[in-house]
């Protein structure tokens, strides 16, 4: 019981100290390098191209787990269209 109570409180001490796993380290590395190539790309890329560009760094990384990753940090890759003034030509019979 003792020994029990010594490694929990140990894992709340770690807890504490924000102690981060090595998961989500490498998750942040990834987002890190996910929101570098999208802004460089002026917000075009979508996940397939994004993740052409983290193999080609030598990251592997699937093309859904980055599609999750962006929607969780909010990029849409999505262009917009402009505006467009549509003219309306109104054509008379002449009789």
């Amino acid at each position: 019981m003792l020994q029990l109570f010594f490694c929990f409180s140990k894992f709340l001490l770690l807890l504490e100290k924000n102690y981060s796993s090595l998961r989500t380290e490498t998750k942040n590395k990834i987002c890190s390098q996910i929101k570098l190539i999208f802004n460089q790309s002026k917000n075009t890329y979508g996940s397939p191209r994004i993740v052409e560009e983290l193999n080609s760094l030598g990251v592997r990384v699937s093309e859904n787990t980055v599609a999750k990753y962006m929607s969780e940090m909010g990029m849409d890759a999505r262009l917009k269209k402009n505006f467009r003034v549509q003219l309306q030509i109104q054509i008379t019979k002449i009789q």
